[in-house]
C-alpha cells in the first residue's frame, strides 16, 4: 500500500488552496492524487468497495507508526487506520468534491527513453514562472529540447515525433522522482500521460509551444568553435566562495584575470588558479551551465555568453551588471 501512495504523492497538493486537493482520492481498486495541474494515479491494494478521500499527510503519518499488519475500516464519514496497538481515526472529505482525472485519450505510443537524460540534463534551466508558461517547460519540437529560465537558454538534440509538446516543469520533476522509465505515453488536445508498469500512471495539461522566435536566433548565431572550458574548477570555485557572498539575496559570481570571486564587502572571497574575461553571473546560472558545458566564450560578456557541452547541448548564459 505505501508503494502506491508513495508513487502517488508527489501530486498532492501541499498547500490548503483547495482542501480536497491534498487528499488521496480512493476509488476502484485505485488511487489518485491531483494538485490541480498534475494527476498520478496507481493500483491500491484495499477493501471492495472502498471509495474515500483521504488526508494524503495524515494517512500516511499513520500507517508508518503501523506495526505488523494494517485494517482500514471505513466509517462514515470517518477512516479509522489499526494495526497492533496504534489506532487512527482520520476525517474524511467529501467523496464526490474530489476532481478526479482521466488519462489522455489519445494513442498510445511508445516512449523514447533518451528523454529521461534530456529532461534531467535541461531541468536546471526551466524557470517556473506561471507568467511566461513557454518557459516554464521544456519544449520538444524540431528534433530538439529547448529551456530557459530567462538567464540561460540551453537546447540538445532530441528525436521525439509529434507537432511538438512542452513539459511542464511538475511533471518534469515527477518523471525525475519516480526514477522509472516509462513504457508508454499519449496525448490528446489537453494533456500527455505517461504510463508505467503496473497499469501507473501520470498525467499534466501541456504549455504552449509558441516560443519568442528571437531565442531561436541566439542558438542560431552560436558558433561550432568556443574556448575550451574547466566546469569542474568553476564549480568547485563557487562551492568554497558562495557562503562569503557579501549579500546572500544576491549571489554574484566574478569571473576575471585573478579567478573567480564573490563582489567584494565586508564579507567576501576568491579562488585564482585560472584566468577568465571579465563577467558577473547568478550562482545558480552559472553553477547549472557549468555542470553542462565544455566549451564557453565569456569574453562576449555584457552580450550573452555562447557555450556547447558533449552531446550536442548548446546555449548562452547572460550575465547581471
Amino acid at each position: 500500500m505505501l508503494d502506491a501512495l508513495n508513487f502517488v504523492r508527489g501530486a498532492v497538493a501541499t498547500k490548503e488552496l483547495t482542501p480536497v486537493l491534498t487528499h488521496f482520492h480512493v476509488y476502484d481498486g485505485r488511487v489518485q492524487g491531483y494538485n490541480g495541474r498534475i494527476a498520478i494515479d496507481a493500483p491500491l491494494n484495499t477493501p471492495k468497495q472502498m471509495d474515500l478521500t483521504v488526508p494524503a499527510e495524515k494517512l500516511l503519518r499513520a500507517l508508518n507508526c503501523c506495526r505488523g499488519e494494517v485494517t482500514l475500516t471505513q466509517k462514515g464519514t470517518d477512516l479509522l487506520v489499526k494495526s497492533d496497538n496504534f489506532t487512527a481515526m482520520l476525517a474524511l472529505a467529501k467523496h464526490a468534491d474530489f476532481p478526479k482525472t482521466e488519462p489522455a485519450k489519445g494513442k498510445r505510443q511508445d516512449f523514447p527513453q533518451h528523454i529521461m537524460d534530456v529532461i534531467r540534463i535541461l531541468r536546471p534551466f526551466i524557470m517556473e514562472n506561471a507568467l511566461y508558461p513557454w518557459a516554464s517547460g521544456i519544449l520538444f519540437r524540431d528534433g530538439a529540447a529547448f529551456a530557459t529560465n530567462n538567464a540561460v537558454l540551453a537546447s540538445m538534440p532530441c528525436a521525439w515525433a509529434g507537432a511538438g509538446y512542452n513539459l511542464p516543469f511538475q511533471v518534469i520533476d515527477e518523471l525525475l522522482r519516480i526514477a522509472h522509465i516509462p513504457t508508454h505515453f499519449a496525448v490528446d488536445k489537453q494533456q500527455i500521460t505517461f504510463f508505467y508498469d503496473g497499469d501507473r500512471w501520470v498525467t499534466v495539461g501541456m504549455y504552449t509551444i509558441k516560443w519568442p522566435e528571437e531565442l531561436r536566433s541566439y542558438l542560431n548565431s552560436i558558433p561550432a568553435q568556443l574556448p575550451e572550458f574547466d566546469g569542474q574548477f568553476i564549480r568547485d570555485a563557487i562551492e568554497q566562495i558562495a557562503p562569503f557572498c557579501p549579500d546572500e539575496k544576491h549571489d554574484i559570481i566574478c569571473l576575471g584575470a585573478d579567478g573567480v570571486k564573490t563582489l567584494e564587502g565586508r564579507t567576501y572571497a576568491s579562488v585564482s588558479g585560472t584566468t577568465f574575461a571579465d563577467g558577473k553571473f547568478n550562482k545558480q546560472s552559472l553553477l547549472a551551465v557549468a555542470g553542462v558545458a565544455d566549451h564557453i566564450d565569456f569574453s562576449k560578456y555584457p552580450e550573452a555568453c555562447p557555450f556547447r557541452g558533449p552531446d550536442g547541448i548548446l546555449g548562452v548564459i547572460s550575465g547581471v551588471e
